[in-house]
């Protein structure tokens, strides 16, 4: 009887009032009511047997079952046919959007604990010098776990940890080499009370381990899945790098301690399980109850010294054997990340639409069964009458169901090219594997970046009578039956792309002026939905060139930030990886010139730039396809990858994009080109060996070369980052005795790139010396058969002395930061460069709008400025360039070629006039 009672009261239906969309009554009273308002004097009859009442009740039916669709929920209308979500181009998942690449020194902290499996903890703090900061200068410390506890171990996590944080170094940000924390052991005495001696050896264990976690906790990783299970905000979850191995909340970060109580260690100490009593606790050697580290050390107790004193007390609480020592330990092998959970849509088939012509009563003759062979002409024209008419309103419903059916589409983070979305399926239908690889859809379905949407209505009953030039096939060589060839013409129009039908419904319907402004408003909405400033995007990118048409300029610019969002967005201060960078190739022009050659070259950097793999094409190949732009060939060629991060600052990839940096180059270059190929100046005729006599034909060949390599290597500028560079005293502290010194310094100064090779020769020498020259008085420094002028200092107590690795060597050497703060400043700078000779940079637009980007986009903390570079400076600076860039990838070995490229690029920049 209960259960009776609970499935009546589940079992219920509430009468409630339906939205007006599915409400046939009150769209029938709606229509009724407009059918009167405008003709109630000439049309009186509105009951059911009345024929257009009767069109008005199908029409009814219709908006009804398009009402329900449109109450489908989201994730149905985003589900393909295979039942899967629709995602990518659509939205961004948690761990892409709301992750970042390390900016805070925690970030930092957790991405090092997460990449470095035997560092347990770090420590990151700002390089100080004449009390106070160095700007993006920072020392690291580490907290080895203890089985990597021997030199060699020590030194490859160290040397590992540095290679890792110059993957995620930010513009303007340096990292001196980590070092570990140098241990500071003291030693404890007392008497220390447990239950049974067997416990001894694993209580000892434990309590070493609580007092090491309370002094520099263990940094703990969680399963993101389950945070989000317990209730923790996803954006806090995800606020910070993505990790491998399980996110880390500030709270498991932990804090170095530099001062420690006895009272801390009684506390720690009694709260082991099998610990009786602790009595006359000390710390042997000092005459105070506390102990201090400092920022480079860490505390550490010996508990050897300890008295021990048993007791027979049994005790329930004694140690396990798989307790865990250190109290913080978790297993992660097992846990899984990044894994978010899509909500499960069901596939409709929104598209397909089903003509209400099928549903009206058999007399009205327009159903697939109505007209029959004995029919009379008068019978025919009257039903071809009433189709004609019901058939505008069937093309009304089914483009309403194709916008309702391509709303992914609509909300696309890509451009799409055709308004007929279902009519290209049907086009690759019956194509082979290979018509469909390489067959290109037709024009007349293509558009740009379509937001209306539209569909055939091939499927009406007996729809063929009434399409324009629907007998355009109608004809043979061969011997066929009348209905035989009627069916073939008909297949022949349905596929023809160009046929008239097709072809005027898009007129009908693509208006491009309103097209491109809604098109561009979809894109400040999703540009908005990411955090993205749309006034700020459409500030910047105005006056950015593509194709020539500013609307749809706005629109291919607005559309490739947004596929690129998730890496621009992650890695949005990031700067390239000096240690890690792809080679910069040396300007190459073979000669003889081949002006023909040239410019199916400059053809192929505007088309396939970026592309993975050779592709030659004619010199008359286009973006355009019928006056189409092929979207889909601009969103290859611009994307993003995230080897671009390491081979340049996500800066530049950011300008390349706003700013459409290739358009440019490749205008001027099409230009000097057809110059070069027209021009037939005396003496040179355009002949190799005069052009080389020519100045004129040597310069424009000279500014073809320059324009070439800057958009193949460095993405249409050049960026410098003056901490990479500039010196301002980064120094290597050497000396043959730490305790006596004396201590001394290279005379000139470094810079920071400069200190790091010289740290890594010292580290790699197979001789060292310090010597005084015996002609010059000079102390010299002697690096295998390298010799070095030092200058005498006196001795930093910041400097973590490592002895070198030589064979014969007792010197000791640091790094030690003596610069000024006025220093300081001039390095938190990035430089950027263009050159001067192309119109579209050296104009005060293009520099306000590139003032306005760098404003809105530096970190706080950098500063920057801009020159626009002459040809005859450019003829110095990009060997010089190149070989300094590629010197600090490929010969960080060579300690003097590093700081001779450096020179000689530094002297360069600051010769170019300020502006």
């Amino acid at each position: 009887m209960l259960i009776i009672l609970l499935m009546k009261e589940i079992n219920y239906i509430i009468d409630q009032p339906l939205p007006i969309t599915q409400d046939f009554k009150s769209l029938k009273e709606e229509g009724l009511a407009h059918i009167q308002k405008v003709n109630g004097k000439e049309w009186t009859n509105l009951n059911p047997s009345d024929p257009g009442v009767t069109i008005l009740d199908q029409l009814c039916y219709a908006l009804t079952e398009l009402g329900y669709c449109n109450d489908f929920p989201i994730q149905d209308i985003l589900t393909n046919s295979d039942d899967k979500l629709i995602v990518k181009d659509q939205f961004y998942l948690p761990e892409e959007i709301l992750t970042t690449s390390p900016i805070t020194t925690k970030d930092y902290i957790r991405y090092i604990v997460d990449e470095v499996n035997d560092v347990v903890n770090a420590l990151i703090v700002p390089v100080q010098s004449n009390l106070s900061y160095v700007k993006g200068v920072y020392r690291v410390y580490l907290s080895i776990d203890t089985r990597a506890d021997n030199p060699v171990s020590i030194a490859a996590i160290c040397n590992t940890v540095f290679y890792r944080l110059n993957k995620r170094r930010n513009i303007g940000e340096l990292f001196l080499i980590p070092l570990p924390l140098k241990k500071t052991v003291y030693t404890l005495s007392g008497k220390l009370e447990i239950s049974n001696e067997v416990s001894l050896s694993k209580i000892l264990s434990l309590m070493e381990g609580q007092i090491n976690n309370y002094i520099f906790p263990k940094v703990i990783q969680e399963d993101d899945n389950q945070l989000v299970l317990d209730g923790e905000d996803i954006n806090i979850i995800y606020n910070g790098p993505e990790m491998k191995h399980g996110y880390i909340s500030d709270s498991n970060l932990g804090e170095k301690k530099d001062t420690i109580t006895t009272r801390n260690l009684l506390t720690i100490m009694l709260s082991v399980n099998g610990v009786i009593n602790i009595q006359n606790l000390q710390i042997n050697g000092i005459n105070s109850d506390f102990v201090t580290s400092t920022t480079s050390e860490l505390i550490t107790f010996d508990l050897s010294t300890l008295e021990i004193i048993y007791t027979n007390i049994k005790n329930n609480n004694s140690i396990t054997s798989n307790e865990s020592l250190s109290g913080t330990d978790i297993p992660y092998a097992n846990m899984t990340t990044g894994v978010s959970k899509f909500p499960k849509g069901k596939f409709r088939d929104i598209n397909s639409y089903y003509s209400i012509q099928n549903t009206f009563p058999e007399i009205y003759a327009v159903g697939e069964n109505a007209i029959n062979s004995n029919a009379s002409d008068f019978q025919i024209a009257q039903s071809r009458q009433l189709k004609g008419y019901l058939t505008l309103f069937d093309q009304v419903l089914a483009n309403q169901f194709s916008q309702l059916a391509n709303v992914p589409q609509l909300f696309s983070f890509k451009n799409g090219i055709t308004g007929t979305p279902s009519e290209l399926k049907n086009f690759y239908v019956s194509k082979t594997p290979d018509e469909k690889e390489h067959l290109k859809y037709p024009v007349p379905y293509l558009s740009f970046s379509p937001t209306y949407f539209y569909q055939s209505l091939y499927t009406i009953p007996n729809i063929k009578p009434l399409l324009k030039n629907n007998e355009a096939f109608n004809f043979s060589l061969e011997p066929r039956t009348k209905i035989v060839a009627e069916e073939i013409s008909w297949k022949k129009f349905k596929d023809d792309p160009y046929n008239s039908y097709i072809r005027g419904l898009q007129n009908l319907i693509v208006d491009e002026t309103i097209n491109l402004d809604r098109r561009n408003e979809m894109l400040d909405h999703l540009l908005a939905r990411h955090g993205e400033s749309p006034l700020f995007i459409n500030t910047v990118i105005e006056g950015s060139v593509y194709t020539g048409n500013s609307a749809k300029d706005k629109i291919i610019i607005k559309s490739l930030y947004l596929q690129n969002l998730g890496l621009l967005s992650y890695y949005r201060f990031k700067g390239y990886n000096y240690l890690g960078a792809k080679k910069i190739e040396e300007i190459k022009l073979e000669l003889p010139l081949d002006i023909e050659q040239l410019l199916i070259d400059v053809a192929s950097v505007r088309f396939y730039l970026e592309s993975e793999k050779d592709i030659t094409i004619s010199k008359n190949e286009k973006f355009e396809n019928d006056f189409i732009f092929n979207t889909n060939k601009v969103d290859q060629i611009e994307k993003i990858r995230k080897q671009d991060f390491i081979n340049y600052a996500a800066l530049e990839l950011q300008l390349n994009i706003l700013l459409s940096l290739k358009t440019p180059y490749i205008n001027y270059l099409e230009n000097a080109l057809n110059n070069l190929e027209e021009k037939k100046c005396a003496p040179c005729e355009n002949t190799q060996q005069q052009t080389e006599k020519c100045p004129d034909c040597k310069k424009q060949l000279e500014q073809i070369q320059q324009c070439l390599w800057f958009l193949k290597e460095r993405k249409g500028l050049v960026c410098i980052e003056n901490c990479l560079l500039y010196p301002f005293d980064h120094t290597i502290a050497i000396t043959q005795s730490i305790e006596n010194g004396p201590y001394y310094k290279m005379k000139d100064a470094l810079s920071y790139t400069e200190t790091i090779a010289l740290y890594t020769f010292l580290e790699n020498a197979n001789t060292i010396a310090i010597d005084t020259d015996s002609n010059t008085g000079k102390i010299v420094l002697t690096i295998n058969t390298v010799t070095y002028e030092l200058l005498e200092i006196t001795q930093t107590t910041s400097i973590n002395w490592k002895q070198a690795v030589t064979i014969a060597s007792d010197c000791f050497f640091g790094i030690n930061l003596e610069n000024s703060s006025e220093n300081s400043e001039s390095i938190a700078t990035i430089t950027l460069l263009f050159p001067d000779y192309i119109p579209y940079f050296n104009t005060d637009y293009f520099k306000n709008r590139l003032d306005t980007f760098l404003e809105n986009t530096l970190p706080i903390e950098v500063s920057y400025n801009y020159h626009f570079i002459n040809q005859e400076t450019l003829n110095s600076f990009i060997p010089a360039y190149m070989d300094w860039y590629n010197n600090l990838i490929y010969n960080n070995l060579a300690y003097k070629k590093t700081t001779d490229t450096a020179t000689t690029l530094f002297n360069i920049i600051n010769n170019i006039p300020k502006m």
